[in-house]
C-alpha cells in the first residue's frame, strides 16, 4: 500500500481559457421543491483533533432498494456443460440497448443517442439533503469545492425516470465549478448549473443555467427528466453522437483484492462520508454526518424515498490546486496514469485511472471516458450498475482503520484485516 500511495503520475492539467457560445438557456423553474430549512451559520471546519463524541447512525426510513442485477432464473439447464457463459460488456462495441455507463439494458435505447447531461447537485447546506434523482444517475462525481464542502456532478444518461415510473426530478441544482469542465470534456456532454461566478463561467463550455424566479431559496432549483431530455436534443448538434466506450462490466466478483466492507472519506470533520457494503442489496449504502461529525444519516432519493444503492464506489486520486478558498482546480484531463481504489462486491481493489488517449484525441479532437486499469494495463471490470466517484487529493493517505463510525476510532486506529478503509482527504490551501 505504501508503494501504491507513493505512485507519481505524469499528466497534463489543461485549463479551458474561454467559454463557447451555447444554445439559448431556457428558463427552467423548480420541478419539485426540496424541503427547505435554515442554513448552517458557518461553513464546515477542517479536520479537527481526534477526540469526538460517539457517532450515532440514523438509517433511512424506507426499506432497502432492490438489487438491480437480480433476474428470475431462466429455468433448469439440461446439463452443467450448457450453462451460458457470463456476459461481459465493453470496452467497445456495446449492444444498442446497453448503457455503456452502467452495463445494464435501458428501457428506451433511443435515449442513448442523446449526449449525457452533467448536473450540479448541492450537498451543502445540509438542508439540500436528501437530494432528488440520485437513484437513477449512472455516475456521480463528488468533488471538493472549498471550506470543507463537496458538491456532486451527477450524470444523467439513458434512464430519466425514477424507479416509481414517474419522470425523475434532479436537484437541488447549484452553481458551476471549475472541475466540472474536464469531466464534461471526458464525457463529451453538457452541463446544467444554477449560474456561477463570472470567472468560473468563463472557463466552462456547453452549459445551460437554470433558475427558479419564484423563490430565493438556494434549494429551490430542480429539473425533470423531460426537461433534461429536451435540452439534450438542443446540444446534440454541438456534441455529436455520444462515444462513451472504454469501461468494462462483469457481474462476476473479481479475483484478488482485499475485504472492502466500508469506506470512510472525511473531507472535513463536518463533512464525512461513509459507504457500507450491504449484502442484501448487493451494493454500497451511503451515510453522511449531519454537519456535526457525529450523527450519520443514510442517503436516500428524495423522490422515491428509498436508500441510495451504488454497485461501485471509486476513489480517484488527483492533483488539486486552490486558486482561492472556494475556487479549486482538479487535474482530471489528459492524465496518463494515476492511482484509484475500487469498492465492489464487498472487496477493495487497487487500480489506476487514465483519461489520456492520444490516438483517439488526434483522430476525433475529443477526450475519452475515464478508464480503469490494473498494473499491467488491462481493464478492471466494474459491476453492472451505478458508480459513485469520490475525487480526493493526490496526497490523501489510505489506511485500513477500525470498523467504526466514531471519528476518533476512524482517524487514529489502524486495524489490518478489518476491511474498513479510510482515505484521509488532504485539503488544498490557496497559494501552495
Amino acid at each position: 500500500m505504501q508503494t501504491f500511495r507513493a505512485f507519481c503520475f505524469t499528466g497534463l492539467l489543461v485549463t479551458i481559457l474561454a467559454a463557447c457560445q451555447v444554445p439559448p438557456a431556457p428558463m427552467l423553474v423548480e420541478a419539485a421543491a426540496p424541503v427547505a430549512a435554515a442554513a448552517p451559520s458557518a461553513t464546515p471546519s477542517a479536520l479537527l483533533p481526534a477526540a469526538s463524541p460517539t457517532a450515532a447512525l440514523v438509517a433511512a426510513t424506507a426499506t432497502a432498494a432492490p438489487t438491480k442485477t437480480t433476474a428470475p432464473s431462466a429455468g433448469p439447464t439440461l446439463a452443467p456443460s450448457l450453462t451460458p457463459a457470463p456476459v461481459v460488456y465493453g470496452p467497445d462495441n456495446f449492444p444498442a440497448n446497453i448503457n455503456p455507463l452502467t452495463g445494464l439494458a435501458v428501457s428506451d435505447p433511443s435515449k442513448l443517442a442523446l449526449p449525457p447531461a452533467l448536473i450540479s447537485i448541492s450537498n451543502f447546506p445540509v438542508t439540500a439533503r436528501p437530494q432528488f434523482g440520485l437513484s437513477v444517475t449512472p455516475w456521480v462525481y463528488e468533488v471538493y469545492v472549498g471550506y470543507g464542502m463537496t458538491r456532486f456532478l451527477a450524470t444523467v444518461y439513458g434512464e430519466m425516470n425514477a424507479t416509481n415510473g414517474k419522470p425523475a426530478v434532479f436537484g437541488p441544482i447549484r452553481s458551476g465549478r471549475l472541475p466540472y469542465e474536464p469531466l464534461r470534456m471526458l464525457l463529451n456532454g453538457f452541463m446544467l448549473i444554477a449560474s456561477g461566478d463570472e470567472k468560473v463561467l468563463s472557463e466552462l463550455k456547453l452549459y445551460t443555467s437554470v433558475w427558479n424566479s419564484a423563490s430565493n431559496d438556494v434549494n429551490s432549483v430542480s429539473v425533470t427528466g423531460e426537461v433534461v431530455e429536451n435540452v439534450a436534443k438542443q446540444y446534440l448538434a454541438a456534441t455529436g453522437k455520444p462515444a462513451l466506450n472504454g469501461l468494462v462490466f462483469d457481474a462476476r466478483p473479481p479475483q484478488g483484492g482485499k475485504p472492502g466492507k466500508q469506506l470512510w472519506v472525511p473531507y472535513s470533520f463536518a463533512n464525512q462520508v461513509i459507504w457500507k457494503y450491504d449484502a442484501a442489496s448487493d451494493g454500497y449504502l451511503r451515510y453522511q454526518d449531519n454537519y456535526d461529525g457525529v450523527t450519520y444519516i443514510q442517503a436516500i432519493d428524495q423522490q422515491t424515498q428509498k436508500p441510495l444503492v451504488y454497485e461501485n464506489v471509486i476513489v480517484v486520486f488527483a492533483p488539486h490546486q486552490a486558486l482561492q478558498a472556494e475556487k479549486i482546480e482538479i487535474g482530471l484531463a489528459f492524465v496518463q496514469k494515476a492511482p484509484a481504489l475500487l469498492f465492489r462486491d464487498g472487496k477493495m481493489l487497487e487500480m489506476f485511472w487514465s483519461s489520456q488517449d492520444a490516438e483517439y484525441y488526434q483522430k476525433t479532437g475529443k477526450l475519452r471516458m475515464m478508464r480503469f486499469i490494473d498494473a499491467q494495463g488491462s481493464p478492471v471490470p466494474l459491476k453492472p450498475g451505478q458508480t459513485w466517484v469520490q475525487v480526493v487529493t493526490s496526497g490523501s493517505a489510505v489506511i485500513e482503520t477500525a470498523d467504526s463510525m466514531t471519528y476518533a476510532d476512524l482517524f487514529n486506529k489502524k486495524v489490518p484485516g478489518s476491511g474498513a478503509w479510510g482515505v484521509q482527504f488532504w485539503q488544498p490551501v490557496p497559494g501552495k
